[in-house]
């Protein structure tokens, strides 16, 4: 897994310098249910090039983010001298030995797979005061990909996010959820498209021969390029 998320890091988004406007809904709902970052220690768990990190680092006190992949951390440092960052520490990690031996006040991660199973999320719990999670509430689309998967049940699909609400609630832990939709358009040359199809196709069990991708993306690109569709359902949970 960390080979895949290191291969991924070259073209993974980045951090760049404002919050996109899903951030900023995400943002909004978090603050509503009751947790700020303002003047607080933050851990971000499995957080990649630091999209969120970084934006909370120019909230919070100080932020410790936390992945397996050295190559998506260094992406992460980079843009952090870019942006003058400095309340920021980078911890290379899978999450089951990830042991900071403190809570932080917000334990907080988006999107990854990092926290795994129950005992991770009761290991996440019990990292911070408040915690926000989010995960997909349904399988992503994409019109790309959709073109690869032709119907099939995508067996990669951990419905994370119900299952961790369930726990919640048996626990009789208070806690807000909401979902929370996004609908964008990615264009990328034909051949950055193909490899990240090939990478998304490889991570769900769905490897495809590159010239065959290749040639089949080529059929639906303009001037060279390729657009793709992308709609997003996502569960947050903030307790």
């Amino acid at each position: 897994m960390k080979e895949m998320w290191d291969k991924k890091a070259a073209s993974y988004t980045r951090f760049t310098g404002e919050p996109s406007e899903f951030q900023r809904g995400l943002y909004a709902k978090i603050e509503e249910f009751g947790v700020k970052f303002e003047g607080k220690s933050v851990v971000d768990i499995g957080c990649g090039t630091g999209v969120h990190t970084l934006l909370l680092a120019q909230i919070c006190r100080e932020i410790t983010g936390m992945d397996i992949s050295g190559e998506m951390l260094k992406v992460m440092l980079e843009d952090a001298a870019k942006f003058n960052i400095s309340n920021l520490t980078a911890v290379q990690s899978d999450f089951k030995n990830f042991n900071p031996n403190r809570v932080y006040d917000v334990a907080f991660s988006t999107m990854s797979p990092a926290i795994a199973d129950e005992e991770d999320f009761v290991k996440f719990i019990n990292l911070g005061e408040k915690r926000v999670y989010l995960w997909w509430n349904k399988p992503r689309n994409s019109s790309v990909l959709e073109l690869f998967y032709e119907g099939s049940q995508r067996g990669c699909f951990k419905e994370k996010a119900n299952f961790f609400e369930e726990y919640l609630r048996r626990e009789n832990i208070i806690f807000n959820s909401c979902v929370l939709e996004e609908s964008r358009e990615q264009k990328r040359t034909l051949e950055e498209m193909t490899q990240n199809a090939l990478w998304h196709l490889e991570i769900a069990n769905f490897a495809h021969e590159e010239n065959a991708v290749r040639s089949r993306l080529e059929s639906i690109a303009q001037d060279g390029y390729v657009t793709e569709k992308i709609v997003s359902s996502m569960k947050l949970l903030v307790f």
